[in-house]
């Protein structure tokens, strides 16, 4: 599957697949495509810190290797409307949601 757009990662998602060590299956369904919202890169780093650091290393050395792309995305950032909607397809309810709209 290869669409023509940027794929945008929430927390749960991208972490999920690091936890089990296959940010490969994201490389290949999405190569090049994969967008991490600066504020999820944030909330990732604090795994660092705990018993289980590679779930975050695993996403730094793909964004590293420039395989996973770092964004601000901003209120008026078309790419918060696209991990909006997928958020809410999937159920999830955003931090960045309750930032944006206190």
């Amino acid at each position: 599957m290869h669409l023509k757009m940027p794929i945008v990662f929430d927390n749960d998602c991208i972490s999920s697949f690091s936890w089990i060590n296959r940010l490969d299956i994201i490389k290949a369904l999405f190569p090049g495509q994969v967008i991490i919202p600066e504020v999820v890169f944030e909330e990732l780093s604090k795994m660092k810190k705990t018993k289980f650091p590679y779930v975050f290393e695993n996403i730094d050395r793909e964004i590293t290797k420039k395989n996973f792309l770092i964004k601000d995305i901003g209120v008026t950032d078309p790419y918060l409307a696209i991990m909006t909607r997928a958020a809410w397809r999937c159920g999830i309810l955003l931090e960045l949601q309750s930032k944006i709209y206190s």
